[in-house]
């Protein structure tokens, strides 16, 4: 997966897990020395942070920062809860952290192993709008992730999608650190929950189209 990617020269946020990180060193260095990549933070352990107390989801971002900055020599900016849960009080920890918290709204449904690579490029190509974040993993449970990215980067492209990371994209909107209300927002990262962005005719539409999260080993 991360050969297309090179390939095709596509911009991508990598949400890695401290434990990750820690196992495959080489592999996060070669990762973050892309420049078509960014990395993120993804927790340690990647626990169901709502069910834990404050120190616990505290020390699973820190440490994570620790890990991610003395492995790249970066600082993560940006923050994906495992399992895509979250809410306002642990939004709020990780702006304590530094991290500005990422959501998705469309899941590519790739680890689904029913799920045929037409099926998925086609949902996909139909619900992206401007400002979309489309999940994907790489951690050996995206079924037929590397079958249909290429199909899937050239639909997008081909309908007028400009490929941008997570921070592009909210730099694109002027969502700055310090606003977790904004960026927890699901629906294209909208000024108003559940509103897509529209553009002028001539602006190109922004899509941050491969957010990759390496949850844990399997």
């Amino acid at each position: 997966m991360v050969n297309v990617l090179l390939k095709e020269k596509v911009p991508a946020t990598l949400f890695l897990s401290g434990r990750w990180i820690e196992k495959n060193i080489e592999k996060t260095k070669f990762l973050a020395s892309q420049p078509f990549f960014e990395i993120a933070n993804h927790s340690y352990y990647h626990p169901h942070l709502m069910e834990k107390p404050d120190e616990r989801v505290k020390r699973e971002l820190v440490r994570t920062q620790a890990i991610i900055k003395q492995e790249t020599g970066k600082d993560a900016k940006y923050f994906r809860p495992p399992y895509g849960e979250v809410n306002e009080h642990v939004a709020q920890l990780a702006k304590d952290a530094g991290l500005i918290t990422i959501q998705y709204d469309i899941a590519s449904g790739d680890p689904d192993s029913t799920l045929s690579a037409a099926r998925i490029s086609k949902a996909i190509l139909e619900n992206a709008g401007n400002g979309s974040i489309i999940v994907f993993h790489m951690n050996r449970k995206g079924v037929h992730t590397a079958e249909l990215l290429p199909d899937v980067i050239h639909g997008l492209v081909q309908k007028g999608f400009t490929l941008v990371t997570i921070g592009e994209l909210l730099n694109e909107k002027g969502i700055h650190q310090g606003r977790p209300e904004k960026s927890m927002q699901k629906t294209h990262l909208s000024d108003e929950p559940g509103k897509s962005q529209t553009s002028s005719p001539s602006a190109p539409r922004r899509e941050a189209l491969f957010y990759l999260p390496f949850p844990r080993l399997f």
